[in-house]
């Protein structure tokens, strides 16, 4: 499987103490940010669990997108 060449939709100079989630579109490359209030527990639980002072948290996922979810040729895991 070869690596995707990915074309960010935000800002990719983040702070390092600032939070960010990606959504990674497998079929176009396209990213974008995520927010939600369910992030914030998530970093209470990693801190709780592992014992680590949590500065910032940066996730992405991967799938694939609306738009390309809608192309008829889109495909889909």
């Amino acid at each position: 499987m070869e690596p995707i060449q990915y074309r960010p939709a935000c800002d990719a100079k983040a702070s390092p103490r600032e939070d960010r989630i990606h959504l990674a579109c497998l079929a176009c490359g396209r990213t974008e940010e995520f927010a939600s209030p369910l992030f914030a527990v998530l970093k209470v639980e990693i801190a709780r669990q592992s014992g680590y002072d949590v500065h910032a948290v940066r996730l992405e996922v991967s799938g694939h997108c609306r738009a390309c979810r809608m192309r008829p040729s889109a495909t889909q895991h």
